[in-house]
């Protein structure tokens, strides 16, 4: 199993916002909010971070543009000494445009066309938005107890 955890907040509270603009219309930005109330080892210590960020781009070829907005919530709350509950929220919602491939003359023509991809609409899209529940336990110095629940839609 591989378990990937995102950002825990921490003191002192950070904002942070990013940006870039780069060829074929290509533009990324996001925002970052992370901060914490105590240093998280007492009863009541509450940590956050947030995020979202944007990308899209027009693509070097025809009907090759995407987008894809992205969110992400954490919520962590310190129980007691040995226990802490977090809450996750993400949501993610993709659109892209494929232009397929081209054969070697397409190519030499134009190879930014896409006649497939423009005759037959080709693309991808997904959204999909989940919920997370996560227990944690110090057992001892060695040992954890961690519980997670998940839901979603897509």
């Amino acid at each position: 199993m591989i378990n990937v955890t995102s950002q825990t907040g921490t003191q002192p509270p950070t904002v942070e916002a990013s940006s870039y603009y780069s060829s074929f219309g290509t533009w990324h930005y996001g925002m970052k909010a992370t901060g914490a109330v105590g240093d998280g080892s007492h009863a009541g210590d509450v940590d956050y971070t947030v995020s979202t960020n944007r990308f899209t781009t027009h693509g070097y070829r025809d009907h090759s543009g995407a987008r894809k907005n992205l969110a992400n919530a954490r919520l962590g709350v310190r129980i007691n000494d040995v226990s802490k509950l977090t809450l996750l929220l993400n949501s993610v919602d993709i659109k892209a445009n494929d232009a397929g491939g081209l054969t070697a003359d397409e190519w030499r023509d134009n190879p930014r066309q896409s006649p497939r991809g423009d005759q037959y609409n080709t693309r991808k899209n997904t959204r999909q938005t989940q919920a997370g529940l996560r227990y944690e336990r110090q057992l001892s110095a060695q040992d954890d107890l961690s519980v997670m629940m998940y839901a979603g839609r897509t």
